[in-house]
């Protein structure tokens, strides 16, 4: 597994988010490096935009961001940029039967009037799954994943390490282990030093208000927990406010 996250649109379309990530990417543009974007988004804003109004409606509504805040121009330089182009690498849906169910009731979340807002949704809800890291400014499309059945467990960061010291306190020895070794796993999965911070390119999510993590990484920061307890994450994701 490599250290990559996807940006929400809301990370790029709120243009306070905007000016934080186009300063990083002016700075040092290698902290761009392992993010990706939503091809169906780039691709949009890569050419020229005949009827930027309809991006605009598309954004607002579905990734929660005020239209007065979106710039589309911006935007484009954004994704124009050399930095952008050589470090960041747009994610194109796999499709395949395992998101056929997800894409059916999205459906019924979004107009089919909202085809490319739809597609986006539909990239980063499978990279989110797969691929494990998701960075958004809003949490729009975490609502809109769960309303179309996807399950999502909830955390601060206080709260997850209360809940992990009561579980220390109260199991048996072997559990202690799991619990002890559980971050030592995630750290060596996300190929990072015991000091590091728990996430992929923490220079990014300090930009984003919702941090979500889903595939092998939400497993290995929950599995611990849930598993001495009885539960599962299977289809679930881990949905953090850092």
């Amino acid at each position: 597994m490599t250290d990559e996250a996807i940006l929400d649109v809301s990370m790029i379309a709120h243009s306070n988010s905007l000016r934080k990530l186009m300063a990083l990417a002016s700075i040092q543009p290698e902290f761009l490096s392992g993010l990706r974007v939503s091809a169906a988004f780039v691709d949009r804003l890569s050419g020229d935009l005949e009827n930027s109004d309809e991006l605009v409606r598309q954004i607002s509504l579905h990734f929660a961001v005020s239209r007065r805040l979106i710039d589309v121009k911006q935007m484009q330089e954004f994704i124009q940029s050399q930095p952008f182009r050589e470090f960041v690498q747009p994610y194109k849906s796999e499709g395949g039967p395992r998101t056929d169910e997800y894409r059916r009731r999205l459906l019924e979340d979004v107009s089919e009037r909202d085809a490319w807002a739809y597609m986006i949704m539909v990239e980063e809800w499978e990279f989110l799954t797969t691929h494990s890291w998701l960075f958004a400014k809003t949490r729009a499309i975490v609502d809109h994943m769960i309303n179309s059945g996807a399950e999502a467990i909830y955390v601060t960061k206080e709260k997850l390490e209360q809940a992990i010291e009561h579980v220390r306190e109260r199991v048996f020895d072997a559990g202690k282990s799991i619990i002890r070794g559980s971050d030592h796993l995630v750290r060596r999965t996300l190929k990072q030093g015991p000091r590091h911070e728990v996430s992929p390119n923490d220079r990014v999510r300090t930009v984003a208000k919702w941090v979500a993590v889903g595939g092998s990484a939400a497993s290995a920061l929950v599995n611990p927990v849930v598993g001495v307890l009885g539960g599962s994450v299977a289809g679930m994701f881990l949905l953090y406010d850092p």
